[in-house]
C-alpha cells in the first residue's frame, strides 16, 4: 500500500477517536510511521505528541492521522512493531492518490475473452499454504464483517420446484436476519437519465423490503442501478456512457437516483455499470474518466445532503474482477467516493470458453482468480476493508465435446442445459447442480481451489463448504471488509450464506 493511499484512510467514513489506545510502527515504503488504533468516538484531529492521535475512519477499523518519520527500517512494507521514537514529528497533509490506470455479470451469461486454463488434476483437500505479498504481521484488530446479498427480482417468475423445493422466491421469502445489507437488483434509468422502476411490481417489494428493518434494525437496504442486462440489450446498453459523459446529465442522473432512494427510505444506492470503456457492453474509452467523475460528484452531492441534516446515503458499486475490466477503471482516483466496493469474483471462466474452468478460482495460472482480482485492487491503493469478497451461490456450466473427458480443461462444445429452476443454458443454482451430479463425480481442484462435477456430458464449476472455507480463511488473511452473495434466491434454506457468515465472523 503506498503512503499516499494510507492517507487518504483519514477523511473515509466517520470519525473516530485513538486516544488513550495503543499505537505503534508501520513499516510503509521501508519507513517508520506512526499507527493508532480506536474504536471510540470522536472527531478528527492531529497526534498530540507521539503517544495520541485522534482520527478519522470506521468504528472497527485501524486508523492514522499524523506519522512520525523515522530512518529506514529493515522490515519489509507491511510489517507492524512496537517502538519508541526518537526523532522529530513530521505532519502529512492530505494528498491526492495518483491515478493508477490499472467481472462478472450479475444476470445472464457473459461472452468474455478465451482464456483456456490448462487441465488440473483433481486431489484431496488439503490446508491452504498459499502466500501473497499483502500478508501483514500487524496487530490484529476485531473488524465486524459484512454481509452484503443481491436479491434479484426477476426470481419471482421460478414456478417450478426441484426435490420439494419450490423455486419461486419473492420478498416475502427473505430472512432479513441473516445478512447486514440487501442490495435489490435491479432498478434501471431511461433516455432522459431518470430512475424508474423495472418489474411491475417493485413499488410493493422494495417497501416490503424496507420494512424488514423492524426484524432487523441494523439492516441496510439499497437499490442496485444496472445489472448485466441492462449493459447487453441494444435498447439500454449505451445508456450508462452517454449519461456518465456530461456534467449535466451525471447531475440529472445522481439527483434522480437520490431521490429514489428518499422515496423508498433506501440507506444508499449500488451502481452496476458492466462495464464502463467494454465496446461490447455499450462502453467507449471516454467511460473510463466518466466513471470516475460520476462517482466523485455523487459523492459530493451525497455529502450536501447529509450537511443539511439528512441521513448520509451509501454509495457502493459492484466491480470487475476480470482484469480486461479492471484495467477501463480508474481504481486508484475513485476507490476514496465510495463507501465499499462489491468485487464480482465469479463468472471469471464460462461456456463463452472453449474449454471447461472454474468460474470462481481463487488462484490461477491464468491471471485470472480471486487473488489476482483482489491483489489489483489492492496494489490500487484501495484500503482492505473496503472489499467485500463476491461468492456465487450458483454454478456454470458446459457441454462436454467427449463425455469421457470430464476435467478441468476438458474441451467443450458450449453451455450446459438450463437448470429446473434457473431457466438459463450455462447458468445453475447450487440446489439445482446438487440435484443433478452423483456425489461420487464431484472433484476437488487443488489449483483453483473448488470444486467441479460432472453427469454424462453436463460438466459445471461451483463451490461447495469445503471451498467456501477457502474463501473466507482467504478473505480474513486479507482482512478484507466481508462478504458479497449473488444471490440470496439461489441458496437454499440459505445454507452456505448462513455457514460462510458463521466462518467470517470468527475473524
Amino acid at each position: 500500500m503506498s503512503l499516499l493511499a494510507l492517507i487518504y484512510l483519514i477523511y473515509m467514513a466517520n470519525a473516530h477517536n485513538c486516544e488513550g489506545l495503543s499505537n505503534g510502527f508501520y513499516c510503509i515504503d521501508n519507513k517508520n510511521y506512526l499507527w493508532c488504533y480506536g474504536r471510540t468516538e470522536g472527531t478528527p484531529g492531529k497526534c498530540i505528541g507521539e503517544t495520541v492521535c485522534k482520527c478519522g475512519r470506521t468504528q472497527y477499523n485501524p486508523c492514522v492521522w499524523n506519522f512520525l518519520d523515522l530512518p529506514d527500517c529493515e522490515k519489509k512494507p507491511g510489517d507492524f512493531f512496537e517502538k519508541s521514537p526518537d526523532s522529530s514529528e513530521s505532519k502529512h497533509e492530505s494528498s491526492e492518490i495518483k491515478p493508477d490506470s490499472s467481472e462478472s455479470k450479475h444476470e445472464s451469461s457473459e461472452v468474455k475473452p478465451d482464456s483456456s486454463e490448462s487441465k488440473h488434476e483433481s486431489s484431496e483437500i488439503k490446508p491452504d499454504s498459499s502466500e501473497s505479498k499483502h500478508e501483514s504481521s500487524e496487530p490484529e484488530v476485531s473488524i465486524p464483517k459484512k454481509t452484503v446479498a443481491y436479491y434479484t427480482n426477476w426470481a419471482q417468475y421460478r414456478f417450478n420446484s426441484i426435490d420439494g423445493w419450490t423455486c419461486k422466491y419473492t420478498a416475502d421469502n427473505i430472512d432479513p436476519t441473516i445478512v447486514d445489507v440487501i442490495n435489490y437488483a435491479f432498478v434501471v434509468f431511461d433516455s432522459t437519465y431518470t430512475l424508474k422502476e423495472y418489474e411491475w411490481n417493485d413499488d410493493q417489494m422494495i417497501p416490503k423490503i424496507v420494512a424488514m428493518k423492524s426484524r432487523n434494525p441494523n439492516l441496510k437496504v439499497l437499490a442496485s442501478i444496472g445489472g448485466w442486462n441492462f449493459n447487453f440489450y441494444d435498447s439500454t446498453k449505451h445508456l450508462y456512457s452517454q449519461m456518465a459523459e456530461k456534467q449535466a446529465t451525471r447531475a440529472t442522473f445522481i439527483k434522480s437516483a437520490m431521490s429514489f432512494a428518499r422515496k423508498y427510505n433506501l440507506d444508499g444506492i449500488d451502481i452496476d455499470w458492466e462495464y464502463p470503456a467494454n465496446e461490447d457492453q455499450g462502453g467507449r474509452p471516454v467511460d473510463t474518466q466518466s466513471f470516475t467523475l460520476l462517482l466523485k460528484e455523487f459523492r459530493e452531492a451525497i455529502d450536501k445532503e447529509a450537511g443539511n441534516g439528512k441521513s448520509k446515503l451509501l454509495l457502493t458499486i459492484a466491480a470487475p474482477a476480470g482484469p480486461w475490466n479492471i484495467k477501463n477503471i480508474e481504481v486508484s482516483k475513485f476507490h476514496q467516493y465510495i463507501d465499499w466496493i462489491n468485487l464480482m469474483t465469479y463468472d471469471l471462466h464460462g461456456s463463452w470458453d472453449a474449454v471447461t474452468g472454474s468460474h470462481t478460482a481463487l488462484y490461477a495460472t491464468d491471471g485470472i482468480s480471486v487473488d489476482d482480482a483482489v491483489t489489483a485492487y489492492l496494489n490500487a491503493g484501495v484500503p482492505s476493508t473496503k472489499i467485500m469478497l463476491g461468492m456465487a451461490h450458483y454454478g456454470r456450466g458446459w457441454t462436454l465435446k467427449s463425455s469421457s473427458d470430464h476435467e478441468m480443461g476438458s474441451a467443450a462444445t458450449g453451455a450446459s442445459k438450463s437448470g429446473t429452476c434457473t431457466g438459463e443454458n450455462g447458468y445453475l443454482s447450487k440446489y439445482e447442480i446438487d440435484a443433478l451430479i452423483p456425489q461420487e463425480n464431484i472433484k476437488f481442484d487443488s489449483k483453483s481451489k473448488t470444486m467441479y462435477g460432472y453427469k454424462n456430458d453436463q460438466w459445471f464449476s461451483f463451490d461447495t463448504k469445503e471451498t467456501f472455507k477457502y474463501k473466507a480463511d482467504y478473505l480474513c488473511k486479507k482482512k478484507l471488509g466481508g462478504v458479497m452473495f449473488w444471490s440470496l434466491d439461489l441458496d437454499k434454506n440459505y445454507v452456505n450464506t448462513k455457514y460462510i457468515k458463521s466462518l467470517i465472523e470468527k475473524c
